[in-house]
């Protein structure tokens, strides 16, 4: 008996059970991702690129974690293999990350490594170094500042309208913090979702939203050219590959793109997100404030 969910856009049809998800609603025509559990072998096949956990093809891929779990997936879904002692909420977690990943790029679906937030009419997105508080303020927004809703933590897919317009597809799966956030934000004693039961870190439910959105505006603090003593032209230049440079850069996934085939898809997204989002860098006036 399998269940179905929504995430990223998609409908999961799942033959075990995901608390993380949130039941299925409308994703529109588009068929569903299916998760089963089955025996996964890695083949060594000529055709597959080979990475130190993962082999990527271009109709199907394999990605395993030691001692945890091992995946095959294709374009209609994902077999997952799990080693008997492994936690379940922690192949839960993986098969939401790379997997599923690597099962939208088969169907020319990219995502963003981004958290963002919705005002009801379009997107904004965070993006800051690793363990910079992306959550945290995506989470900011909601519980100290809103009226916003959760639209991703991790994953935020984009796709376009028939205008070009980039569209941000709601993630589903809330939010994860760890306990200065929790305490930050007070979330003490708000319901959350164990991941590991070694790790403090918790996924938390609070409003999101169910609709997809234009985005709008990114706001990052990762390192960028200095531009101070360059030319009027060379700011410029810079300023306008921006939104392409951090589009192609900061898709989830980007390293099997090309080994799939996908990278002609990729560039026509990364250039629909360049001709429409903003990219800001970040201040903690315009995020906290």
């Amino acid at each position: 008996m399998s269940e179905s969910y929504y995430y990223c856009g998609f409908e999961i049809k799942s033959s075990f059970d995901f608390p993380e998800l949130e039941r299925s609603f409308s994703t529109g025509d588009v068929s569903p991702i299916s998760i089963c559990s089955g025996d996964v072998k890695i083949p060594d096949r000529a055709e597959l690129t080979r990475g130190p956990n993962w082999a990527i093809g271009v109709k199907e891929a394999y990605w395993w974690l030691d001692d945890i779990a091992k995946f095959r997936i294709a374009a209609d879904g994902i077999t997952v293999d799990a080693m008997p002692n492994a936690p379940n909420g922690l192949v839960r977690a993986l098969t939401l990350e790379a997997p599923m990943i690597i099962a939208m790029q088969y169907r020319d679906a990219f995502c963003l490594t981004v958290s963002a937030v919705s005002d009801g009419k379009t997107v904004t997105a965070f993006r800051f170094l690793p363990g910079g508080g992306s959550s945290t303020a995506a989470a900011w927004q909601v519980c100290r500042k809103g009226p916003f809703s959760i639209v991703s933590d991790t994953l935020l897919r984009i796709s376009s309208d028939d205008s070009g317009q980039p569209i941000a597809w709601p993630q589903g799966s809330g939010v994860l913090l760890w306990p200065k956030s929790q305490k930050l934000l007070g979330l003490e004693k708000h319901a959350k979702l164990e991941v590991r039961p070694e790790l403090p870190l918790a996924r938390f439910r609070l409003e999101d939203t169910r609709i997809p959105l234009p985005l709008k505006t990114t706001h990052t603090a990762a390192l960028y050219r200095r531009l101070e003593a360059s030319p009027q032209d060379d700011q410029n230049m810079v300023q306008a590959r921006r939104p392409f440079r951090f589009s192609a850069l900061r898709t989830a996934g980007r390293l099997w793109i090309d080994p799939m085939g996908r990278t002609p898809q990729h560039f026509a997204w990364c250039l629909a997100i360049a001709r429409y989002c903003d990219i800001q860098n970040a201040s903690f006036e315009a995020i906290y404030g």
